[in-house]
C-alpha cells in the first residue's frame, strides 16, 4: 500500500514542477529568445510540434546539430556560457511566420528530466497605413503585417456608404488589406459628398490586429482654398497641442516634398519652388503663388507616437489677377491706341490751322500736347516690357573634379538656403548662425560649404567640391531674415576639358583622338599652318554622355613638314594642338647627330620626351643648360629645342628618335630617322679625296712647269735673233 501511494504521489506531481506553459511573442525577421530554466541539463533537446527533427541538441557540453530540421538549420543557438546556471534558452534568429507554433524543452540528466512548453506567436507590426482619395472613392491600405489585420471605418458626419475590403498574403506568409470606401452613385448623396468632402468631412480607418495588440489609425479631410496669383496660401495641417512637438509633417506637391519640424517653426523651407513657413498650430504659410506653376493638391501628413497619421488634401485654386490677366497686352494696346490717336489729332489740327490760319501759340499747345501724350505712352511701353529683361541667371562654368564656387551675395544672411532644380531636399542650409545639413540631399553630402567667416558681409556663395558631371543644372541661393528674402539664381556648367591627345603615324596618313570630354569636341587639320579640309572624323558619346572623337588624315607623310590636329570643345572654351613632324638624320660614327624637339620659348614649364626603342627620358626645358645622359651617351638640350647626342659610334644607335613636348594645352611629335654611316666608307671617301686632291696638286705642278719652260724658251729664241 506504501509503495503504491508513493508511486500516485511520483507521477502525478512531476507534471506540475515545470510551472505552466510559456507564451512568448516574437517580431518578424527579429531575433528572438525562446525561455526555458532547468539544472538537468546534460542533454537539452529544443523540438516544435510538427516537425520530424528537433530544432537543436546538445549534450556531451557541445552541439549537435547534424539531424536539426531544415528550416532552423544556420539560425538557432544556445547560451552555452550559462547552461551550468541552469539557462537552457533557445535563441532564433531571423524569425518567420512559419516558426510560429508550440516548442518542446526537453532538458535531462543520468537520474532526472524537465520539458516544458514554450508557445511562439509571431507578430510582422503595422508600420504604416496610407489613406487618399482616388476619383469618388477613399482608399485605406497597410502592407507586409501579420497576423491578419481587421478594418474599421468611421465618418463624420455619417453619409451613405458601402465599405469593400480585399485581404491577400503573400509567399511569406505575410498579409496586405486593401479597403475602399464608396459612395452611393446618387445626385443627392453625390451632392452631399462634394459639400462636405471639400468642408466638414473627416474620414477614419483603423487597423488592428484581432488581439488588440496594435492598433494604427488614419484620418483624411478634403478642404480647398481659392486666392488671387502672388497671394499666400494657409493649408491646414492636423496638428494636436496635446502632440507637444512629438510629431513630424511631410508636406507633398506633385513628385516634390518636403518634412516640417515642428521645432523649427520660424525657419523657411523651400518645395517646388515655394517658400514655406509652418506656425506652431499647424498652418502652413505658402507665399507668392503663382497660377500657373503652383496650381493644384497640397497633401499635409502629420505622424506622431502613438501609431497615428492624419491626412488633409488641399485643393489650392489660383486665379489670375488683372496683371495676369493680360496686363502686359491691354497696355500695349492702349499704347497704340495712344498713339494713333496723338498723330490724328495733330494731323486734324495742323490741316484745319492752315485752313484758317492758326496762330503759333496754338500749333505750339497742339505739338506740346501731343508730345507729351507720346512721351507718356512710350515710358508705359518701356516700363512694363523692359522690366522683365533686367533679371537673369548668372552661368559659371566648373571643371570636373575640381572645386566650384557658385557666387550669391546679400544683405539677408540669417537664413540661407542652397537648391538645385530637380532636388526634392536642399544642396546646402545655413541659419542660427551654423550649418543644417541633416536633411541636405545624398548627392551633395560632405562636398558643400559657406564662407562662414564672411557671410556677415554678405557673401552667401557656395563652395561645391569635387564637381560631378550630375552637379550641372540650375541652382537657386535663398537668403531672408525674419521680414524679407532674396532669391538668386546660378546656372552651373560642368566642363571635362581635353587633357590628351593622341597623334600618329599609320599606313594610310595620319590620325588624332581624345576621349572623356565635354561638350562635342570639333577638330581641325593644317600642315605646315595652311588648314586642311580632306579628313575623316567619328564623334561618339558615351552613357556618362561624355564624349570621344578620332579623325585620320589620309595623305603620305612628307619629310621636314608639320601636320597638326587642333581640338576644340563645342562651347570653344578650350582648344587643344597636337603636331607631328618626320625627319631624317645621317652621321658618320664618332659624330655629333642633332635632334629637333618642338619647344617654344613661350612654355619655359614645358615637358621634354626623348624616346629610342623601350628607352626614354624626361627633362624639363629649364634643365636644358646641364648635360644628360642617354643610353650611355651624353647629350644637351639647346634653346631650341635641338637635342645634341654625342658621339654615337655603331648601328646600335642607328633608328627612329621620338621627341615630344607637352604642356597643358599642347603636344608636338618629331620623328628622327638616324643612320650612321659605316667606318669604312667613311675611310674610303677619305682616300678618294685624299688621292683626288694629290692628283690635282701634281697636275698644277706640272702646268706650271710646263709654263716656265715655255717662257725661257720663247725669251731664248728671241736673243739669237
Amino acid at each position: 500500500m506504501q509503495q503504491a501511494i508513493w508511486t500516485f504521489v511520483l507521477f502525478w506531481t512531476i507534471p506540475l514542477a515545470t510551472g505552466g506553459d510559456v507564451r512568448v511573442t516574437c517580431v518578424f525577421t527579429s531575433d528572438c529568445v525562446l525561455p526555458c530554466k532547468s539544472m538537468y541539463h546534460d542533454i537539452i533537446k529544443w523540438y516544435k510540434d510538427g516537425t520530424e527533427n528537433a530544432v537543436h541538441t546538445f549534450n556531451n557540453n557541445k552541439d549537435h546539430l547534424e539531424y536539426q530540421d531544415a528550416a532552423f538549420r544556420g539560425r538557432t543557438s544556445l547560451f552555452t556560457d550559462q547552461i551550468s546556471q541552469g539557462n537552457v534558452s533557445l535563441l532564433l534568429r531571423m524569425v518567420r511566420v512559419e516558426d510560429e507554433g508550440i516548442y518542446t524543452c526537453h532538458t535531462s540528466s543520468s537520474f532526472e528530466d524537465l520539458e516544458i512548453i514554450v508557445w511562439l506567436d509571431v507578430k510582422a507590426p503595422i508600420k504604416r497605413v496610407d489613406i487618399k482619395f482616388t476619383d469618388k472613392e477613399i482608399t485605406c491600405n497597410t502592407s507586409k503585417v501579420y497576423p491578419k489585420p481587421i478594418i474599421s471605418w468611421y465618418e463624420i458626419p455619417s453619409l451613405q456608404t458601402n465599405i469593400t475590403t480585399e485581404t491577400q498574403k503573400d509567399d511569406q506568409g505575410l498579409f496586405s488589406l486593401k479597403s475602399i470606401f464608396t459612395y452611393e452613385q446618387d445626385e443627392q448623396s453625390d451632392t452631399n459628398r462634394n459639400q462636405s468632402v471639400k468642408q466638414i468631412t473627416i474620414y477614419t480607418c483603423s487597423i488592428s490586429f484581432e488581439d488588440k495588440s496594435q492598433t494604427y489609425t488614419a484620418s483624411l479631410r478634403q478642404e480647398k482654398v481659392d486666392i488671387y496669383s502672388g497671394q499666400d496660401a494657409n493649408i491646414h495641417c492636423p496638428v494636436s497641442r496635446g502632440d507637444a512637438g512629438d510629431y513630424t509633417i511631410t508636406l507633398r506637391f506633385g513628385e516634390s516634398s518636403i518634412i516640417l519640424k515642428p521645432q523649427l517653426n520660424n525657419i523657411p523651407e523651400q518645395l517646388a519652388g515655394i517658400n514655406v513657413h509652418l506656425a506652431h498650430d499647424g498652418k502652413v504659410t505658402l507665399h507668392n503663388l503663382d497660377m500657373d506653376k503652383h496650381t493644384g493638391t497640397y497633401i499635409c501628413e502629420t505622424f506622431n507616437a502613438q501609431s497615428t497619421i492624419d491626412v488633409v488634401q488641399t485643393s489650392v485654386q489660383i486665379i489670375s489677377d488683372i496683371h495676369n490677366n493680360g496686363i502686359a497686352e491691354v497696355l500695349g494696346a492702349v499704347v497704340v491706341i495712344m498713339a494713333i490717336i496723338s498723330l490724328l489729332i495733330y494731323y486734324l489740327w495742323r490741316r484745319k490751322g492752315l485752313k484758317k490760319k492758326a496762330t503759333l501759340s496754338d500749333l505750339t499747345l497742339l505739338e506740346e500736347t501731343t508730345g507729351y501724350i507720346m512721351k507718356q505712352a512710350i515710358w508705359t511701353f518701356l516700363l512694363f516690357w523692359t522690366i522683365p529683361l533686367t533679371t537673369g541667371d548668372v552661368t559659371v562654368t566648373c571643371v570636373s573634379t575640381s572645386d566650384c564656387v557658385l557666387p550669391c551675395t546679400s544683405p539677408y544672411y540669417d537664413i540661407i538656403h542652397w537648391y538645385k532644380d530637380g532636388k526634392s531636399n536642399s544642396v546646402h542650409t545655413f541659419y542660427d548662425k551654423a550649418d543644417h545639413l541633416e536633411f541636405q540631399d545624398a548627392d551633395f553630402k560632405g562636398r558643400t560649404s559657406l564662407f562662414n567667416n564672411q557671410i556677415s558681409q554678405g557673401n552667401a556663395s557656395l563652395l561645391l567640391r569635387a564637381i560631378r558631371f550630375q552637379d550641372e543644372g540650375r541652382y537657386k541661393c535663398y537668403s531672408a531674415t525674419s521680414s524679407v528674402n532674396k532669391e538668386q539664381f546660378v546656372l552651373l556648367k560642368v566642363k571635362v576639358p581635353v587633357k590628351w591627345v593622341d597623334i600618329k603615324m599609320t599606313s594610310e596618313g595620319i590620325s588624332c583622338s581624345t576621349k572623356d570630354v565635354f561638350p562635342n569636341p570639333k577638330i581641325s587639320w593644317y600642315r605646315d599652318g595652311s588648314s586642311e579640309n580632306t579628313f575623316t572624323v567619328n564623334t561618339e558619346g558615351d552613357k556618362e554622355r561624355l564624349f570621344s572623337l578620332s579623325s585620320a588624315l589620309s595623305q603620305s607623310v612628307k619629310e621636314n613638314t608639320t601636320y597638326s590636329c587642333a581640338i576644340s570643345l563645342g562651347d570653344e572654351s578650350q582648344n587643344y594642338i597636337a603636331s607631328l613632324r618626320k625627319e631624317n638624320v645621317e652621321i658618320y660614327p664618332g659624330q655629333d647627330a642633332a635632334i629637333h624637339c618642338p619647344v617654344s620659348q613661350e612654355n619655359p614649364g614645358i615637358n621634354i620626351t626623348l624616346t629610342f626603342g623601350e628607352s626614354s627620358i624626361t627633362l624639363n626645358y629649364s634643365q636644358r643648360s646641364q648635360p644628360h645622359t642617354f643610353r650611355g651617351k651624353t647629350f644637351h638640350l639647346a634653346h631650341d629645342g635641338t637635342v645634341t647626342i654625342h658621339n654615337l659610334e655603331n648601328d646600335k644607335d642607328s633608328g627612329t628618335y621620338i621627341c615630344e613636348s607637352l604642356t597643358t594645352k599642347s603636344r608636338g611629335v618629331v620623328h628622327t630617322l638616324l643612320k650612321i654611316n659605316s667606318a669604312n666608307h667613311h675611310v674610303g671617301v677619305g682616300v678618294g679625296v685624299g688621292v683626288g686632291i694629290a692628283v690635282s696638286v701634281i697636275i698644277v705642278v706640272i702646268g706650271i712647269i710646263a709654263a716656265i719652260i715655255y717662257w725661257i724658251r720663247r725669251n731664248n729664241g728671241q736673243g739669237v735673233v
